[in-house]
């Protein structure tokens, strides 16, 4: 992934490029039509999640996905079902590596996305399965801690608590 970040990133910026990394090698090539206001946002998503809950493995080293943000993004992206904790000790290890690599933490944006699904007062969560059944393999428990699923009050707290993780999030963006 590194590489071929590398390499997008050379093809916008130059002409007649070369690159020549372990997986990806190619020689003079010119990307046409060029970005009119410079490079593009690179936008990230990654970092801690459930992986337990979602892929029934543990995942022992999240370091190198939390550095390619560091080092690239312009706009990280969170995991929608990760929780706030996670969110927060992802931005301060992607904050240290940042640094590392001579950039601010204010070089990066952050978006937040998750799913959404807001109860009428007096819902019940099950309601919410026909949708969610759709999007995701998880079970009504996985949904409703991963998730947004909640009456509107709920709902809204749950996001200020992640958008405060994210320590201000510059772009929101939800699902429904």
């Amino acid at each position: 992934m590194d590489e071929l970040v590398e390499a997008i990133v050379a093809l916008f910026q130059g002409d007649n490029v070369s690159y020549h990394g372990k997986y990806y090698k190619f020689d003079d090539i010119t990307l046409e039509p060029k970005p009119r206001h410079g490079m593009p946002p690179i936008w990230m998503p990654g970092g801690t999640q459930p992986f337990e809950q979602i892929y029934a493995q543990t995942v022992p080293d999240i370091s190198p996905v939390l550095r390619r943000i560091a080092k690239y993004a312009s706009v990280w992206i969170p995991h929608s079902p990760s929780t706030p904790e996670m969110v927060r000790g992802d931005w301060e290890k992607i904050q240290v590596y940042m640094r590392e690599f001579g950039r601010k933490p204010s070089d990066l944006n952050k978006a937040y996305c998750n799913f959404v699904y807001v109860l009428k007062k007096g819902e019940k969560p099950e309601s919410s399965i026909p949708k969610f059944s759709m999007i995701s393999a998880q079970n009504l428990d996985f949904w409703l801690s991963n998730y947004l699923v909640g009456e509107a009050e709920d709902v809204a707290e749950r996001i200020c608590a992640r958008v405060e993780a994210l320590a201000a999030a510059s772009t929101l963006f939800s699902t429904q």
